[in-house]
């Protein structure tokens, strides 16, 4: 397996994924935090409270609110971008505005006190994600890539299974981050994955 460049990651990180104090990132490149109304938001993310519906102005947000927002605390060692998340039993779409052309988006979940399964992910209308199980305590991240067209990006979550059935029947979402195609494929060759990891357990 190809070793990850510090030198290179740095660079990279510091030209596309802005690592200063948090701020709303720009138009080419969200890093949003899903929060709880008191939780603290991660450096150099975005926070997005259950309430933040999209408006122009910076871009990104719910059409319509999730129902839950849930703090976790920091027990554990959690950051602040992992330590919070938005939950729902029905589905609920996350507006992005982007220019034309193509995104590796990353998607971030985290419950401590609870598993959660058969997660599902649409990106402008297509299922990318049709599985996605977050054991306990367990920090689980998917990647996918998809081509925008209209300036702006569509995500769709949802769980089908049956609220009061056996199983898990809410999703949650703790973080997205949206990478233009050409970065992204920098920072993979990087090792940005690995990087992400080790980021999540600071």
């Amino acid at each position: 397996m190809r070793q990850a460049n510090p030198a290179a990651i740095a660079g990279i990180l510091a030209a596309v994924l802005w690592l200063g104090p948090a701020r709303p990132a720009p138009a080419a490149v969200y890093q949003l935090d899903m929060n709880d109304a008191a939780s603290p938001t991660w450096s150099g993310f975005a926070g997005v409270l259950r309430t933040t519906l999209y408006n122009p102005a910076p871009g990104y947000g719910w059409t319509s609110s999730p129902q839950y927002a849930q703090d976790q605390g920091g027990q554990g060692g959690l950051n602040d971008m992992l330590r919070d998340f938005h939950s729902d039993q029905d589905k609920r779409t996350f507006l992005a505005d982007l220019s034309p052309g193509a995104y590796t988006v990353a998607l971030y979940f985290r419950h401590d006190a609870s598993a959660h399964d058969n997660i599902q992910v649409w990106a402008e209308g297509n299922l990318v994600l049709p599985d996605v199980d977050v054991p306990q305590a367990t920090t689980v991240t998917q990647f996918f890539a998809i081509s925008v067209s209209d300036g702006q990006l569509a995500l769709d979550i949802d769980d089908p299974d049956p609220p009061g059935g056996a199983l898990d029947a809410d999703w949650i979402l703790n973080g997205i981050v949206i990478v233009p195609e050409p970065a992204a494929a920098a920072l993979l060759a990087a090792g940005f994955p690995a990087l992400l990891r080790r980021r999540r357990k600071a």
